[in-house]
């Protein structure tokens, strides 16, 4: 049959997740969130317990001024629980 085309219509496939955009993504089940005190300091993530496969670079975090930071690389949440006043 000459000028036949065969459409197919294919089935939907979910997107790897390497691709879903952060905002289609649902962040708050998997953030992790450290209660820190004074001797802690200075702050930096990753910090002592994470995995170096997963690891990004080391970062220094000002968490003094608010008491808490967001980690710009991984949403790892820090909270400075004893903070003079």
């Amino acid at each position: 049959m000459a000028g036949a085309y065969l459409i197919m219509r294919l089935p939907a496939i979910n997107k790897p997740e390497s691709i879903v955009s952060a905002s289609e993504k649902d962040t708050t089940s998997n953030q992790r969130r450290y209660c820190l005190g004074e001797h802690d300091l200075p702050l930096y993530c990753p910090n002592k317990d994470t995995m170096l496969w997963s690891a990004h670079p080391r970062v220094y975090l000002a968490i003094e001024l608010d008491n808490e930071v967001v980690c710009p690389y991984c949403g790892t949440i820090y909270v400075l629980s004893d903070a003079k006043d």
